[in-house]
């Protein structure tokens, strides 16, 4: 069986090295890689809250706008749209 190489919206291979740094603005992309470090267990949501300095409230809120959403689901000019599903 083929494991699965992680990526994100740009094709890049996520690993420890290609996570975000703690500082800087939160685009999609970014929030991506941080959902699906989650996923694939590259990193634990107690070692996200500490690293990035979001609540878990945030956190979730993000993993549940791009569960149904997608990219769009995350981007700050489509919330307003979004909050009503």
């Amino acid at each position: 069986m083929d494991s699965v190489i992680p990526r994100d919206l740009y094709g890049n291979t996520i690993t420890r090295e290609h996570l975000p740094r703690s500082d800087g603005r939160w685009t999609p992309n970014r929030k991506v890689i941080v959902i699906l470090a989650l996923k694939i267990g590259l990193l634990s949501p107690s070692e996200a809250l500490a690293r990035y300095g979001f609540s878990s409230e945030e956190l979730l809120t993000w993993q549940r706008r791009f569960a149904m959403h997608g990219e769009d689901g995350l981007k700050t000019t489509r919330i307003k749209r979004f909050r009503k599903t």
